[in-house]
């Protein structure tokens, strides 16, 4: 980031990443242990670019654009399948155009207008435009009005993946004319917020009530992935920041939501999956405490609602269940040079087991140390 003379500041980054591994397991099909061969990858390089400049006093622009290049790489070996070995390598290139725009119209009323067109090197360009509304009551009493169209783009998995072996096997893609050409998943989302600011109390409450509108979402058929899951999420989400002192917080939040699809009508064996998927209340609460010796702990409770993984069935049940985890951790500033901590961190200490995403995965108490370094 660089700070120009006009006092607007501009951001450029230029990234690569690469995932990368090799696997060999059995699939057991009809009885038959199928061995299997992995050895898939993935690179990604990317540029972006940002600006941010003060058009007046009370009118802030940011814009900016990102092109990126990914390239996935399949090589999936299955010996009794003919062919056994499956390669492919599919390259993508997107580019997003965003603009941001805050406008201060009086000391108690400020709006954020942006939108972002993006060509997904699939197919797809669109438009997604969002707004915002921040009213200051009193000045530390803020209500916020907000609304947003978001899409997701198919993922490589989804629009070139075959269904031609079991999915366990995954990672395997394949170019041309087996792409399904599915379309991006499309999100309307509206909140009305209140965030407030209560000194004498040195607590904070943030909270919000907000609908998710989703249309055209993928899920899996018995053949390949398709597009036409639509639902919403309604729900309200609330956080309270208390601090007793300048070391010492409490942090709670709470979560209310329901959920609602057309997935019965789609597969018309079941049930709602979607609305069976999500918790109906998420609880969880931290307080931290810093010690003027270098020393810190935190004290972190979790509690979540029943549910059932989407893609999972009555077997693996998820009922609700809670979780007390702890952590010790001493800091150091001048070992050798370097600064950090080390950091003693127990999950589940009351030992409340539960199940996770599969009835044979129980997370159970562990214990764990952490060392972390700055230089």
């Amino acid at each position: 980031m660089h700070q120009l003379q006009n006092e607007s500041e501009l951001s450029v980054r230029i990234s690569h990443t690469r995932n990368a591994y090799q696997e060999n397991f059995n699939v057991p099909v009809l009885g038959v242990a199928v061995p299997i061969a992995k050895s898939p990858s993935a690179d990604r390089t990317a540029l972006e670019v940002q600006h941010t400049v003060n058009l007046t006093v009370d009118n802030r622009l940011v814009y900016g654009l990102q092109h990126s290049v990914e390239q996935a790489y399949s090589n999936v070996i299955v010996p009794m399948n003919a062919p056994a070995s499956f390669i492919h390598q599919i390259d993508v290139r997107s580019t997003r155009v965003f603009m941001h725009d805050e406008w201060r119209f009086t000391p108690r009323l400020i709006t954020n207008v942006g939108g972002m067109y993006e060509n997904d090197g699939q197919g797809a360009k669109r438009v997604s435009p969002r707004a915002s509304l921040n009213f200051h009551i009193l000045p530390k009493q803020t209500v916020r009005l907000g609304a947003s169209i978001a899409y997701r783009t198919p993922s490589l998995a989804e629009n070139y993946g075959t269904s031609a072996l079991n999915y366990q096997v995954g990672d395997k893609i394949i170019a041309g004319s087996t792409s399904l050409h599915l379309n991006s998943e499309k999100m309307l989302s509206r909140e009305i917020g209140y965030l407030g600011e209560f000194e004498d109390w040195n607590s904070t409450v943030d909270m919000r009530v907000f609908r998710d509108q989703f249309s055209g979402a993928i899920y899996p058929t018995n053949v390949f992935f398709s597009n036409g899951l639509s639902g919403e999420y309604d729900g309200v989400e609330t956080t309270l920041k208390h601090s007793f002192s300048p070391g010492a917080q409490l942090t709670i939040n709470y979560a209310h939501e329901l959920a609602r699809s057309n997935i019965a009508a789609l597969q018309p064996a079941g049930n709602d999956l979607l609305a069976a998927s999500t918790p109906m209340n998420t609880v969880s609460a931290m307080f931290a405490h810093n010690l003027d010796n270098g020393i810190s702990y935190s004290i972190s409770y979790y509690q979540q609602g029943q549910l059932q993984a989407f893609d999972r069935g009555t077997t693996d049940m998820q009922g609700m269940h809670k979780r007390t985890d702890v952590r010790l951790a001493q800091a150091f500033k001048n070992l050798a040079g370097l600064k950090g901590d080390i950091a003693l961190v127990v999950q589940n200490l009351f030992q409340d087991n539960y199940t996770e995403y599969v009835a044979t995965s129980v997370f159970d108490r562990r214990a764990y140390v952490t060392l972390s370094l700055h230089w």
